[in-house]
């Protein structure tokens, strides 16, 4: 989708984006059934598959594109977007919860845990012609 939009951008224009994170608390889509912050991440889609049956739901797992913000940072870049304004949408962390589950949470960086949706401002660069830019594209 960024190369896409890179492509039909005119040089200098501007792409406005917003991404769900995956290590981000609500990156599941199931808030409507699951009740707590980052269950894609605690737990294995056989559980959710488990409990979706007992409660006669036909329902599969569903998570967002796994991505994280490093990596949407390294896509951008290697499109060729200039990365103009950066924010995200912040859930604090519960740190009870995140004790708890310390064994599986802590591999993830606290940065990433607590986000869950990045807003960028991205331009392509204004000099761009096509094989000049100074990054390669994929």
């Amino acid at each position: 989708m960024l190369k896409r939009a890179f492509d039909v951008l005119k040089p200098g224009g501007h792409l406005l984006l917003s991404a769900n994170l995956h290590r981000g608390p609500k990156a599941s889509h199931r808030y409507r059934d699951v009740f707590f912050p980052w269950p894609h991440l605690l737990f294995d889609d056989q559980i959710f598959e488990q409990f979706y049956k007992t409660l006669n739901l036909n329902r599969t797992s569903a998570w967002v594109s796994q991505l994280s913000i490093t990596d949407y940072f390294n896509y951008f870049n290697m499109v060729g977007f200039d990365v103009l304004h950066t924010s995200y949408s912040i859930t604090p962390i519960d740190e009870a919860f995140v004790q708890r589950f310390s064994d599986k949470l802590d591999r993830f960086p606290r940065y990433d845990l607590e986000r869950d949706f990045i807003h960028v401002k991205l331009r392509k660069p204004s000099n761009w012609s096509s094989g000049l830019h100074k990054f390669k594209r994929p």
